[in-house]
């Protein structure tokens, strides 16, 4: 394949467009927006981003690009154009379309030629007519259009081409053809993307794995798999250091060598900008992600953690603490059991299962991509090594399901409106409010309840499965009727 290239750097196929320039102008730049649309690297010489060397003059560089390319389209219309050799009635499309020809007797190069129809039914006439030694109405030198598609027509035996002649009448005809009869594919650029998303998958999984003189792979936080699952944090408490057994601490030092900084994300963070795994509802014309694009987001997620984490000061510390006791330990200064700091362990272990989410993900997504797996996603370890924390995290995270809803209903605090969850405590709080003011025997406390519901009715929206807290209903009192 020619080293075109996007701007996300992504290889893509090299197309030359050849033809005459004056009378085709407006045809060419369309044609050209398009392909670059479907993903295709498109070559026009009237364009700057020509492919063109100083030190070679036009024609030459004109010729060179046709060699190099991965397809060659050739569009006949009314002009003969200019001439590379004259006497030898040779112009540059003619010398364009012999190059490519040359070029497709030594490898793959598809060769796609189009003649507008009102220029194969002048010529037909033309010669009907005897041939006459005159322009036509339509083309500018039909003698020498004549010798040239007949040369165009005449498929070299020793070519590797796929030849196609099309007649057109317009820039749809074009489009259509090379959509439908040549198979060219209009999501190339996704294709080229998810090809790029693998590579750099797989180029991290180099980075996190080691193999073995067997020829096994293991991925670096292996060594320490046993370990960790060893020690459970169901509470965190600084002030009391946990002990560790020497193995342990010798094992978990291994963390402290992984450098999770070389990682790479420029295409997964592409692939998200461009939605690649983005679908629309055909019921609804709604964008919607799909478990992939979910996946590749907590990858994402899982990778700038996990570098942001061994790039943090406090983890810094924990790594070097561990550091020179785990060298303590592989030489046997160490005891039984050693009290080791609550904080610093924490971080080790933290960085140990964000090292974990990030391999696990990286293969899973290898995995799917290349079909060997049915779901992209993975179960990802809990936000942090304390159970009580993890829950805590868990219980007050924001997802984005959560703010559509609270968005697109007008959900406090985006809102008036409160969820059911919301007006349980809204009604528990102002008729705490009311009780001073109401005497018992004038309404009991079930009453008082329903009143405030009934007034609060209106305001609520379906059940909801978002966060709330006390602040959601602060000054919920003083809505009409019950202030």
């Amino acid at each position: 394949m020619s080293q075109g290239s996007s701007a996300s750097g992504i290889v893509r196929p090299r197309v030359f467009v050849s033809s005459t320039i004056r009378d085709l102008e407006d045809l060419r730049g369309a044609l050209r927006f398009w392909l670059e649309s479907a993903g295709y690297d498109v070559q026009l010489s009237e364009y700057n981003d020509f492919d063109r060397r100083p030190e070679a003059d036009t024609f030459e560089t004109c010729f060179a690009n046709v060699a190099s390319s991965d397809y060659y389209i050739l569009i006949v219309g009314r002009e003969r154009g200019s001439w590379y050799k004259q006497d030898e009635r040779i112009t540059v499309t003619r010398q364009e379309f012999r190059v490519a020809n040359q070029a497709a007797r030594t490898r793959s190069l598809g060769i796609l030629v189009f003649v507008r129809e009102e220029v194969a039914a002048a010529l037909k006439q033309w010669q009907d007519d005897g041939c006459p030694p005159s322009e036509s109405s339509v083309l500018a030198d039909p003698a020498f259009t004549d010798e040239f598609l007949g040369e165009v027509k005449k498929l070299d035996e020793g070519s590797l081409a796929s030849r196609w002649i099309y007649g057109f009448r317009d820039f749809r005809d074009i489009i259509d053809a090379l959509r439908v009869l040549l198979g060219l594919p209009t999501d190339i650029e996704r294709r080229l993307l998810q090809a790029n998303l693998l590579n750099e998958i797989l180029i991290n999984l180099s980075l996190v794995a080691t193999k073995t003189k067997r020829g096994t792979i293991f991925p670096d936080h292996w060594w320490v798999g046993s370990v960790r699952e060893g020690i459970i944090m169901p509470h965190l408490d600084l002030d009391r250091p946990i002990g560790l057994t020497a193995e342990q601490i010798a094992r978990l030092g291994l963390i402290t060598l992984y450098r999770p900084e070389r990682l790479r994300r420029e295409a997964v963070t592409e692939a998200l900008k461009r939605g690649l795994y983005l679908q629309i509802d055909p019921q609804t014309g709604e964008v919607e992600p799909t478990e992939a694009h979910k996946a590749l987001q907590a990858l994402e997620d899982d990778i700038v953690s996990l570098v942001s984490l061994r790039k943090s000061e406090l983890a810094n510390e924990a790594r070097l603490e561990f550091l020179m006791l785990a060298r303590r330990a592989n030489t046997g200064q160490l005891g039984t059991r050693t009290l080791v700091d609550t904080g610093k362990l924490t971080l080790i272990l933290l960085l140990h299962d964000r090292m974990e989410d990030v391999f696990n993900g990286l293969a899973q997504f290898a995995r799917w991509i290349l079909g060997v797996a049915d779901s992209p996603t993975i179960a990802r370890r809990p936000p942090s090594p304390v159970v009580s924390i993890s829950e805590q995290i868990e219980a007050e995270r924001v997802t984005v399901d959560h703010l559509t809803q609270a968005l697109t209903e007008g959900v406090r605090p985006f809102g008036e409106k409160l969820t059911p969850e919301m007006q349980d405590l809204a009604v528990e709080a102002i008729v705490k409010q009311l009780r001073a003011r109401i005497p018992l025997d004038v309404m009991p406390d079930e009453a008082l309840a329903e009143f405030v519901r009934e007034k609060l009715e209106d305001l609520i929206v379906p059940p909801s499965t978002g966060h709330c807290d006390d602040a959601s209903i602060e000054g919920a009192g003083s809505h009409d009727g019950i202030s």
